[in-house]
């Protein structure tokens, strides 16, 4: 029996008040997401059943999904909770490579992360920090 792939691919989709949105955005990812992909959603001072609509779509459609809820200041928007999720995938997925994100309004074109993971394996490197100021290096090579 063969091992599962290892988790080297991220997806962080900040969210805010999408329960009526992120199913869609989720199947739409799914679609073309493999064994080897990590979901992350970081749900930012919701008040609807986000956190519910994205946990039972990731269940019925075989998605390896982390929520993480926060309670985010007035003045920290989505930005703050897309790096809220690198930094979860920094420090969480040890094989990662490849880190996309999107909104949760979005719905990913049906060739839009393969054609997405296609220029990510050109040969180029980049280094990410974490907010510890934990840096790590996630090469790229095709």
């Amino acid at each position: 029996m063969r091992p599962a792939p290892a988790k080297d691919t991220a997806i962080v989709i900040p969210a805010r008040n999408e329960e009526k949105r992120i199913a869609h955005c989720l199947n739409a990812l799914a679609e073309q997401c493999s064994a080897r992909v990590v979901v992350i959603v970081v749900v930012n001072n919701s008040t609807d059943s986000t956190v519910a609509r994205a946990r039972d779509a990731a269940l019925r459609l075989g998605l390896d999904l982390r929520v993480l809820q926060r309670r985010l200041e007035p003045h920290e928007g989505v930005g703050t909770a897309r790096r809220i999720g690198c930094d979860h995938a920094l420090q969480h997925v040890p094989a990662l490579r490849y880190l996309l994100t999107t909104d949760a309004d979005c719905i990913v074109a049906p060739n839009g992360s393969p054609e997405t993971w296609r220029i990510s394996r050109r040969p180029t490197r980049c280094a990410a920090r974490s907010s510890r100021s934990r840096s790590r290096q996630i090469s790229s090579m095709a």
